[in-house]
């Protein structure tokens, strides 16, 4: 899952940083659904569309349990994104499912985010200087 939130962030980390490394995102949305949400958000970015979620079952990325779907940390982030005037859109696909975040170089994983609850956010900066040192 991708929030607006989320992409304005890394959007603006990418645009800092001409070194950051390529960003392929992938969505539960549909192709016309991701099409139109980037089209608005990010246009230059680039997206697969996977609404039967095989990237994220290759991959290992687990549905979330109930403390990371609704607990303490998700109602802290969602206050602070409220603030920050960003407000929940319109959930697609499946909401249980647990975000994902790698580092792939050369076909290989060498770093992955954990999200603790559907509301972290990583360091989007500490990618671009992975990258660097890898």
């Amino acid at each position: 899952m991708f929030c607006r939130e989320m992409v304005a962030e890394l959007r603006q980390v990418v645009a800092k940083d001409p070194d950051f490394p390529d960003i392929l995102i992938i969505t539960q949305g549909s192709v016309e659904k991701s099409r139109a949400f980037f089209a608005e958000r990010w246009p230059e970015a680039s997206a697969v569309s996977d609404p039967r979620r095989r990237f994220y079952k290759a991959f290992g990325i687990r549905r979330g349990s109930l403390t990371q779907l609704v607990g303490p940390g998700v109602v802290l982030a969602g206050a602070r994104a409220v603030a920050k005037g960003n407000l929940q859109g319109q959930t697609v696909g499946d909401k249980a499912q647990m975000p994902g975040l790698m580092l792939v170089q050369e076909g290989c994983i060498v770093w992955q985010h954990r999200f603790r609850h559907v509301g972290d956010q990583p360091e989007w900066e500490q990618i671009g200087k992975l990258a660097a040192v890898k």
